[in-house]
């Protein structure tokens, strides 16, 4: 599988990569002016819920960074050469932009204990080979969130109840959809193509880029080069060349082996009654019943809690807002069917849309 099999990528350009050369964007469009497609990389081995080194730990913030910040600082392309952009399997990508780092983070440690806790061989391999801050961590949460012996002898399907609830304990979120089969052998193929999964702990992802000579020449000498080359591609070229002649700016961020936690909180739903005018608003509290007061002390019309769902972190708000905004009316207000309000209730929905 290539990053041509993908159904629906998600590309996301290096709109900054002229700051590299010290150049305003119109400068630097008149040295690629001359440039027709650009090189393309399958990184296959690179981004895992399994990392032995620092690297494959970081590259989980990397990508994160590049997907909301902007920031491709070290996104798994080689040292010598320059990124341009990414291209990342669609849910791969949703993951990215509607989580905190910290909920990922947590994620993948809560997948270390719970390996820990089920595979006889987990306590053999885990200390020795992962990541020593993360294996520490996963040894943690393997004594908090699986205290008692588990049973060798349950089928995973039996587990996985627990699995669920020591994730949402653990990272505010029941597990993400690739890390709920750890035997890779029971892990559906739908899964494992939509994630584009190439072995039992990695996700795939592509990368586009200039080479270290493509820069030299064309940036550098302000020479001319179209790339056409047998691992070049057209169309990843127009796609960045018109999303950088629209791009914006980015901020930076403060470096951590561990992003700062997120705080958990509430998503709620609540109606005007007898109407399909719902407020979609966020609280710390486990039970918005104080949040429906609240409303109601400044509403003329009568409001009615029609449900609500834990979040691992205040973005869950804003991406269930993102998702609706073509229904937004005001502020958190959303005119929404039934069927609407119903899957945004249903925890498989939800996961489907990597909403946590």
């Amino acid at each position: 599988m290539t990053i041509r099999d993908l159904i629906d990528p998600a590309n996301v350009p290096n709109l900054q990569i002229h700051r590299i050369a010290g150049l305003k964007k119109d400068a630097f469009l008149e040295r690629v002016a001359c440039v027709r497609a650009i090189r393309g990389l399958d990184e296959r081995r690179e981004l895992t819920w399994y990392p032995t080194t620092a690297r494959e730990w970081t590259l989980w913030e990397d990508i994160h960074n590049a997907v909301n910040k902007g920031e491709f600082g070290n996104v798994g392309v080689r040292e010598d050469y320059y990124p341009f952009g990414l291209v990342l399997p669609r849910p791969l990508h949703n993951l990215f932009e509607r989580n905190d780092l910290a909920v990922i983070q947590r994620q993948v440690v809560a997948y270390l204990a719970t390996v820990l806790a089920y595979d006889p061989d987990g306590e053999k391999f885990i200390p020795d080979q992962v990541f020593p801050p993360v294996a520490q961590m996963a040894q943690q949460a393997r004594a908090e969130l699986y205290p008692e012996q588990v049973d060798q002898n349950l089928l995973w399907e039996e587990f996985l109840p627990d699995v669920d609830k020591a994730f949402t304990t653990y990272s505010g979120a029941p597990a993400f959809e690739f890390l709920r089969f750890p035997p890779y052998t029971q892990r559906p193929h739908d899964v494992t193509s939509r994630w584009w999964i190439d072995s039992e702990f990695h996700l795939g992802y592509g990368s586009y880029y200039f080479t270290g000579t493509d820069w030299k020449t064309l940036i550098v000498e302000k020479g001319d080069d179209a790339l056409m080359r047998s691992e070049s591609d057209k169309e990843t070229w127009e796609l960045w060349l018109h999303a950088f002649k629209l791009g914006g700016l980015n901020l930076g961020s403060e470096a951590s082996f561990f992003a700062t936690p997120a705080v958990r909180g509430t998503i709620y739903v609540i109606r005007q009654e007898g109407s399909d005018h719902y407020k979609i608003g966020w609280t710390t509290a486990e039970n918005p019943a104080a949040r429906l007061r609240s409303l109601q002390t400044g509403s003329p019309k009568k409001l009615e809690l029609i449900g609500h769902f834990s979040a691992a972190s205040r973005t869950t708000e804003g991406t269930v807002h993102r998702l609706f905004s073509t229904h937004r009316t005001s502020g958190e207000w959303f005119t929404l069917t039934e069927q609407q309000v119903s899957d945004l209730l249903d925890p498989a929905w939800r996961r489907s849309q990597q909403i946590n």
